[in-house]
C-alpha cells in the first residue's frame, strides 16, 4: 500500500465515531446481496477500524448504503482511493458516488435518482469534509494521471469549489 499524505486531514474532518449498522440498507439497499456481511463488518467500528481489504472488495456496497452510512465509511474509501492501485475496484464505485450527474450521463433514466443521492450526500457533508474530498480527488489525479478522468469529472462538476484544505490545527 502507498502512503496517504492526506490521512491526518481525513482524521480531522471525519471523526472516528462507532458505526451502528442497523438501518444501513433501509434507504436504498434492502436487496444488496452482501448486506448482512457488510453490516457485520462495520457495526460498532469507527472508519479507522474497518478492515480495508474487506471494504475494498465490497466497495459495491457504497451504491446501496443510505446517505449517513456512506458518510460514515467515506473517509475509509477516500483513503483507499489513494493507497491502493488506481485500478482497484474502489475507484469504480467511489468516483461515481462523488460525481454530480449530468442529464447526458448514461443511464439517462437514473438521472433524477442519482441527482437526489448526490445532493443528499453533498448537503450532509461539512465544508471541511468537502475540502478533504476535493483534495483527495486532486491527489488521485496527480498520482494516477492515466486513470484520472473519472476523478477529474467529479472535481469539475462539483468539488472544485472546495479548493483548499483547512490549515492544520495547533
Amino acid at each position: 500500500m502507498k502512503h496517504n499524505i492526506l490521512l491526518d486531514e481525513l482524521r480531522a474532518a471525519f471523526l472516528p465515531v462507532p458505526i451502528v449498522a442497523a438501518g444501513a440498507w433501509e434507504q436504498r439497499g434492502r436487496f444488496y446481496c452482501d448486506a448482512e456481511e457488510y453490516g457485520r463488518e462495520m457495526d460498532g467500528k469507527t472508519w479507522e477500524q474497518l478492515d480495508p481489504q474487506f471494504f475494498a472488495r465490497r466497495s459495491d456496497g457504497l451504491s446501496f448504503l443510505g446517505t449517513t452510512y456512506i458518510i460514515a465509511v467515506l473517509p475509509l474509501y477516500l483513503h483507499l482511493l489513494l493507497v491502493l492501485e488506481p485500478t482497484s475496484p474502489v475507484r469504480w464505485t467511489l468516483l461515481p458516488q462523488l460525481t454530480k450527474p449530468a442529464p447526458t450521463d448514461a443511464p439517462a433514466h437514473l438521472f433524477e435518482e442519482l441527482t437526489i443521492r448526490f445532493d443528499e450526500l453533498t448537503q450532509a457533508l461539512t465544508d471541511h469534509q468537502s475540502r478533504v474530498v476535493a483534495a483527495t480527488l486532486r491527489q488521485f489525479i496527480t498520482a494516477a494521471p492515466n486513470e484520472a478522468d473519472p476523478a477529474q469529472r467529479a472535481l469539475d462538476r462539483h468539488w472544485h469549489a472546495f479548493d483548499a484544505i483547512d490549515p492544520p490545527r495547533s
